[in-house]
């Protein structure tokens, strides 16, 4: 092993060669990576990605896996589920990459804050919504962002909101290609009857909209202005045909469900065949917001 990979195995609480994906997303299957780590620490997670850069390896930063179909990755894949230190001071939240979205949410409600609830149930984490600006419900993440830091693979530094770069399902992180290390969110005093009892509502519209008996990478596609993906799908009658275990939900025709033992192959042909079938009868290019990692 070379010395830089010594030093990443160094900095992390677990390294590991060959590693099955399947273990770490939510669609439950996947290739392998060449190598995976868990950084201690913010200060150990850069040092990862400093000898990472030395040793000349891609690198994918991976919180919950929500987003993800992963293929072979010849390559690093760096966890942050270690990087989950948060505080409250008055209305505002620190919060590091790897906190999930649930444990945000929860805090929140505690604090008597709100603004998050809208967030309620993503299967996300800080540094994964605020690379896609993770939104639900008329709502995103650069709503409540005031500031991230980040790395650019040489420095850290800090940047406002106005520096974000944020779109739909977008930012400047995409862009230029940079890390998210913490953010800080701006929130409101609020009732905490209210926000639990909003908090309650949006996880039972997830429930009653979304198959979450199934394994998943939530929605598929990115909407487009006023096209609405799972609605152009089931209106070709396509809800609910599978390649394999890989199924177009009977539920929720914007996404794909693992049956049982879908693989990687099986999910990405099924989301070629609804992009070509779309654009044969609509004349609409379907863009994926899920990440296909790898090849």
């Amino acid at each position: 092993m070379s010395e830089n990979l010594k030093k990443i195995e160094k900095c992390c609480l677990s390294f590991k060669k060959n590693e099955d994906m399947a273990l770490h997303c939510s669609f439950k299957c996947g290739g392998r990576a060449r190598f995976f780590c868990v950084p201690k620490n913010l200060s150990c997670f850069v040092k990862v990605l400093r000898y990472a850069a030395l040793e000349g390896l891609k690198v994918f930063v991976l919180g919950k896996g929500s987003n993800t179909l992963f293929k072979k990755f010849n390559g690093i894949v760096i966890s942050t589920q270690n990087l989950n230190k948060i505080k409250v001071k008055k209305n505002l939240v620190y919060a590091q990459c790897g906190v999930e979205f649930s444990k945000l949410s929860q805090l929140c409600l505690k604090s008597s804050l709100t603004g998050f609830e809208f967030a309620t149930g993503i299967p996300a984490s800080i540094g994964g919504g605020i690379y896609n600006n993770a939104g639900a419900y008329g709502k995103e993440l650069c709503d409540v962002v005031k500031k991230v830091k980040v790395f650019d693979g040489k420095k850290c530094f800090w940047l406002d909101k106005e520096d974000m770069g944020f779109g739909y399902r977008n930012s400047i992180i995409q862009k230029k290609q940079l890390f998210v290390l913490s953010a800080i969110l701006c929130l409101k005093n609020g009732d905490k009857v209210k926000i639990k009892n909003e908090m309650f509502d949006i996880l039972q519209k997830r429930r009653d909209k979304q198959p979450l008996n199934y394994p998943s990478a939530g929605s598929v596609f990115k909407r487009q202005g006023e096209i609405i993906p799972a609605k152009v799908i089931d209106n070709l009658g396509l809800k609910g045909f599978n390649i394999n275990d890989a199924q177009i939900s009977q539920k929720h025709a914007g996404f794909i469900v693992n049956k049982k033992n879908a693989k990687v192959y099986d999910i990405e042909k099924l989301i070629k065949l609804i992009q070509q079938k779309v654009f044969e009868k609509e004349g609409i290019i379907l863009e994926t917001e899920i990440e296909i990692i790898g090849e």
